[in-house]
């Protein structure tokens, strides 16, 4: 997996083993963020 925005853009992380989970598709992952972007605050 890696992440594809913000401070930390192109850093990829560890996935955990197994088959219960799955990594989330570009598309699902910007939809997401864009539905909570105003609902977020910069630190």
């Amino acid at each position: 997996m890696r992440v594809i925005t913000g401070f930390a853009k192109g850093m990829k992380l560890a996935a955990l083993e197994g088959e219960d989970t799955r990594p989330t598709s570009d598309r699902v992952k910007e939809g997401m963020f864009s539905a909570i972007q105003f609902d977020v605050h910069d630190n």
